[in-house]
């Protein structure tokens, strides 16, 4: 999300960076073998894995928004048209907590999901105090 938000940012107001933007994009996210991988069911079980990829490509094209459950929901949160209205670090980091739950609420528990879960918890207190000091800035 924030990665996002920072693109959309430089993107706008930097005009000499937007050939840049486009070849990155291209490149990475917008490539042939990605294509292909999301016009296919791969990546599609319930796992984070599946969302992960689906969510990081959710700029291409051939994004499948009925691939996983809720990823049409996930779409509507990240709202990537408006994605300018994410004024910090802080309020990007919300909306990727916000997609976590989501995402979360679609994959089937396990004892290593559990293990996961606090780990995130964890990843997500120290990232909500750096956002904090990048905000602060």
């Amino acid at each position: 999300v924030e990665d996002r938000r920072i693109d959309n940012f430089i993107y706008k107001s930097a005009p000499g960076y937007q050939g840049y933007y486009k070849a990155l994009y291209d490149k990475y996210f917008h490539a042939s073998v990605i294509d292909k991988a999301l016009k296919s069911d791969e990546k599609t079980s319930l796992d984070l894995d599946s969302y992960m990829f689906r969510l990081i490509n959710l700029t291409n094209i051939n994004r499948n928004l009925d691939a996983l459950p809720d990823l049409r929901k996930i779409w509507s949160i990240l709202d990537l048209k408006n994605i300018d209205r994410l004024k910090n670090t802080s309020q990007a980091l919300d909306v990727a907590a916000e997609i976590y739950k989501v995402i979360d609420s679609n994959i089937p528990e396990t004892k290593d999901v559990e293990e996961q879960k606090k780990v995130f918890n964890q990843l997500m207190i120290f990232l909500r105090k750096a956002a904090v000091m990048v905000d602060g800035i």
